[in-house]
């Protein structure tokens, strides 16, 4: 028997390094788009690495479908080719190829598991981090939404139009750092400049018409104002503005965290290191469901097969949206199983109806 699983243990391996690498090109070429959006201002290698990073987060979805396609396929084709027939004629049962899917299952949930634990958090938090230059790492981070720039809780502004680094038509409001002071108005042009070394970022603002306000002592006490400002932002302040939290942080620091007592969102924490965990273990779910997929699609082709596959994901992913939805009302995570409990629930469903003979 140990020959017909190692048949088929490679098999399933070729399939699913074809359809990741398929997966994986789709998922790169979608992505590019958003990765020259948010390297704007930077360099075309920052939107190459930005755009890999993006798809690299996704590879433990990736890796889960991919392992139900290539098991979907690779029994499929076994069921077309009459090798169950075959195989039941010996007088065994089919059931046994399950041995082949544990043990690539099992392969690609161990690598899921250090994935989402451990790779995946640091990718997560590189995502946003991965400039040297600070003033690149100013304009990644501070995407303007709505032709509003809002940044430190210091500066707020919005304009009518852009062109290079110059803003027309701009309402502002500023506060000094460590001062009782603010500004609130309008101005004609705002233009954005740094220093050589990258480190402050100049903001001018020209043809300003508003007030400044002195908040001292209790009083705010406005005074016209109907000048030029300039102001200068030290952009270390800024570097490490952006704490993700728990989706930048390993499943090990989060579990130090919430027995310290120092995590300042444990039942959040736990669940998410228990979706980490599920998820992980999705990968396993997926190939033994993906074996009576095969099996029940032996007429109809691969195409029929792919379609059929489908309807895991479906169940997978429609319960996965609900699980933090009832985490969060119960303050639990227990909900993280119920994504693999649906799916486990099908492939007994399946597994029953494609080997009941």
């Amino acid at each position: 028997m140990w020959r017909f699983h190692k048949y088929y243990i490679r098999e399933l391996f070729v399939n699913l390094g074809l359809t990741f690498v398929m997966l994986f090109g789709v998922a790169l070429i979608a992505l590019i788009a958003r990765g020259i959006s948010r390297a704007q201002g930077t360099g075309l290698l920052t939107a190459f690495q930005i755009t890999l990073l993006w798809t690299f987060d996704i590879i433990p979805h990736l890796l889960p479908i991919s392992l139900l396609v290539a098991t979907v396929f690779t029994f499929g084709r076994a069921s077309g080719d009459n090798e169950i027939i075959a195989l039941r004629g010996t007088g065994q049962s089919p059931l046994r190829l399950m041995g082949a899917v544990l043990f690539v299952g099992a392969v690609v949930s161990s690598l899921n598991t250090w994935l989402l634990h451990d790779l995946i958090p640091y990718v997560h938090f590189r995502k946003f981090h991965i400039s040297t230059s600070l003033i690149s790492q100013f304009f990644l981070n501070n995407r303007p939404s709505q032709n509003r720039y809002s940044f430190q809780h210091r500066f707020l502004m919005v304009w009518e139009r852009k062109e290079g680094n110059t803003y027309y038509e701009v309402t502002f409001e500023m506060r000094a750092r460590g001062s009782a002071l603010s500004y609130d108005g309008f101005a004609r042009e705002v233009r954005f400049s740094s220093d050589r070394t990258g480190r402050f970022l100049h903001v001018d603002l020209i043809d300003v018409e508003g007030v400044r306000i002195d908040h001292s002592k209790g009083l705010s006490v406005a005074n016209r104002l109907d000048t030029s400002l300039a102001i200068t932002i030290d952009l270390r302040d800024m570097a490490h503005e952006r704490h993700e939290g728990i989706k930048d942080t390993g499943s090990a620091q989060l579990l130090t965290e919430i027995s310290r007592g120092v995590c300042p969102r444990p039942e959040e924490a736990s669940w998410f290191i228990s979706w980490r965990s599920c998820h992980a273990f999705a990968a396993l779910l997926f190939a033994i469901v993906g074996f009576p997929i095969g099996v029940l699609a032996r007429a109809g082709g691969r195409m029929v097969a792919f379609a059929f596959s489908f309807i895991p994901l479906s169940v997978y992913y429609v319960l996965n949206f609900f699980g933090p939805i009832l985490a969060r009302e119960t303050g639990r995570s227990w909900p993280a199983l119920i994504p693999i409990g649906g799916v486990l629930l099908l492939a007994v469903f399946l597994i029953h109806r494609a080997f009941r003979r």
